[in-house]
């Protein structure tokens, strides 16, 4: 019982770690955003949910060009 309580620990923790982004829960919303604050989400009609990057990419959302603008790629 004491590994399963470590492995599940330690999963926890991985996912506690993943960068984090904030999608607009909507089949056609494409990109995924810095903060919830972002001007790109003032026209979302759904729930604005905070997801790990790795999952957004996963279902092809891509940067928004307004909070990720000067990034580079």
């Amino acid at each position: 019982m004491s590994r399963l309580w470590i492995i599940l620990s330690f999963l926890f923790l991985m996912a506690a770690d993943a960068p984090q982004v904030y999608i607009c829960d909507s089949p056609y919303a494409a990109c995924y955003h810095r903060t919830d604050s972002c001007e790109g989400l003032d026209l979302c009609n759904h729930e604005v949910r905070r997801i790990p990057l790795r999952d957004a990419k996963k279902q092809g959302k891509r940067p928004c060009k307004i909070c990720y603008k000067n990034d580079k790629k």
